[in-house]
Order: structure tokens, then C-alpha cells, then sequence
């Protein structure tokens, strides 16, 4: 199956390979690029979704804005998936090491 680039793509510039890239506007740090392309066995142009790019931080974020709102409580970590059951027990657990 040959290789393809969407349109929107098409027009995008693109580093090789190895190539050095350098941040310019900030005249800061380099760093080499690599491109790893594997087609998706599911999709007839083997094209792969890209929409989880953005959600997924957003899941650490959660979870440290839960742990930062139960800081007052002594709690320093709530595992995920965040539930309202292990956010209960976070708060006893940390309650528990205070006496």
C-alpha cells in the first residue's frame, strides 16, 4: 500500500529524518526529529486517529487538581481512575495518618 499524505499535510513543511531543528525565535534549544509512520491495519488509506493528543495530559491535569484541592485534607495522591469512592478514601486514609 503506498504511502499518503492528506492535502492539508501536503502543503506542510516537513523535516527529514535526523534533521536538526532549532527553536529561532527564542535562539534556545535544538533537537533531532524522527518519523516513525506505521498505517493503521483498520482504515482503508491506513490513515490513525489523532484526536487523543490533546486528551490525554488532560488526565494528569485531573488528577493533580484533585490531589492539589485534597491537599488541605493530608492527601498527596489519589490513584486513577479518579472515583468518588478513592477520593473518599484517599481523605480517610490521610485522615488515618494524622491521629
Amino acid at each position: 500500500m503506498p504511502r499518503r499524505r492528506s492535502a492539508l499535510l501536503a502543503h506542510a513543511p516537513r523535516l527529514r529524518p535526523g534533521t536538526q531543528a532549532s527553536c529561532w525565535r527564542r535562539g534556545g534549544a535544538s533537537f533531532a526529529t524522527e518519523i516513525s509512520e506505521v498505517p493503521s491495519t483498520t482504515h482503508p488509506l491506513g490513515l490513525r486517529a489523532g484526536g487523543e493528543g490533546g486528551t490525554t495530559p488532560a488526565l494528569g491535569a485531573v488528577a493533580n487538581a484533585v490531589a492539589d484541592a485534597l491537599a488541605a485534607f493530608g492527601v498527596r495522591h489519589v490513584e486513577m481512575p479518579l472515583t468518588p469512592e478513592r477520593v473518599w478514601r484517599a481523605i480517610r486514609e490521610a485522615a488515618a495518618r494524622a491521629r
